[in-house]
């Protein structure tokens, strides 16, 4: 008679491991709280909090574990930066972005023409693009911060070498535009043009434009 397989087990220091990361998973894409909600819970009492108990959790995550990704660090907020398993799976609710902004570049040519580069924008590809060129639109939404003031000369760089090898005229100035609209809510008359500002303007490295060009 043949010995019964061996039962398959789990090592708990595994299930520990994996459930601790879906916690934390779970809790890093919960919805940002209301202000309203954030308001209410600190004039609230404790028994009022427990009352409350889906505001109350969301405030307690938003400002003990998980905080603003620029904000004063918190520890699941770290962890998670740290480790690469954040995601912002919380821009759906309860605030979704409401701003359509996107940007383009001037390029002043060496002739004093000017003309304009176009940044890969997600709502002018075709399908197939929007896959492989999401990267830009990621890119695009950390470079129209101004926190994110150091990437601008690296980018207007880049843009004049695209542009370079494109039209084969060399671009001595590129100035960065970003543009946007406030998107209307649901039911409302969505507005029609875009509000437009030049954040950065830069004078292009000829020897490194020469160098990148080979």
């Amino acid at each position: 008679m043949d010995a019964p397989a061996p039962k398959r087990t789990v090592h708990p220091a595994i299930k520990v491991f994996v459930g601790f990361h879906a916690l934390m998973v779970f809790m890093w894409t919960t919805p940002h709280p209301t202000l309203a909600a954030q308001q209410q819970f600190h004039k609230n009492t404790a028994v009022e909090n427990l009352m409350r108990p889906k505001d109350s959790l969301l405030v307690f995550n938003e400002e003990m574990l998980k905080g603003e990704m620029l904000g004063p660090e918190k520890p699941l907020g770290k962890y998670m930066m740290v480790t690469g398993l954040w995601q912002w799976w919380d821009m759906f609710a309860p605030n979704p972005a409401d701003i359509d902004v996107y940007i383009d570049a001037e390029m002043e040519y060496a002739d004093g023409t000017v003309a304009i580069h176009k940044y890969p924008r997600m709502y002018e590809l075709p399908i197939p693009m929007k896959y492989f060129k999401e990267r830009y639109r990621k890119y695009r939404e950390r470079l129209s911060d101004d926190s994110y003031s150091w990437k601008w000369s690296h980018t207007a760089q880049r843009l004049a070498l695209e542009n370079y090898r494109a039209t084969g005229k060399e671009p001595v100035r590129v100035r960065l535009w970003r543009h946007w609209m406030q998107v209307a809510p649901i039911g409302q008359p969505q507005p029609s043009e875009y509000s437009g500002y030049m954040f950065w303007d830069y004078q292009v490295d000829h020897n490194k434009l020469m160098e990148d060009a080979k």
